[in-house]
């Protein structure tokens, strides 16, 4: 899975296919961490390509357990949890879900 999203770099450069590259949620209940790798297009990151961008969302305190908690990773696994999650913040809201086949 991944999301389709046009986000314009400083240079011009435009990324059009962002993938949850991890999630890092560990010993510190309190805080997790995705990572998002931005590509120019799926085409790019099918052929092999590292990302252009690497995007990281810190999740803290009160926000981590209704992602990734027990309970919140009963209906749905990890990356699920990770793409629905940052679909909710406003960098990402109007980003669109791409299937892989």
């Amino acid at each position: 899975m991944g999301l389709q999203k046009t986000v314009v770099l400083d240079t011009g450069v435009e990324l059009t296919y962002h993938r949850v590259l991890s999630v890092n949620y560990g010993a510190d209940p309190a805080h997790a961490m995705i990572s998002v790798g931005q590509y120019i297009d799926k085409a790019a990151r099918d052929a092999g390509k590292k990302p252009v961008k690497v995007k990281g969302t810190v999740l803290c305190d009160d926000g981590v357990a209704p992602v990734f908690g027990n309970a919140a990773l009963k209906t749905k696994t990890l990356l699920q949890a990770a793409y629905g999650y940052l679909k909710t913040l406003p960098d990402w809201q109007d980003a669109t879900d791409v299937l892989e086949a």
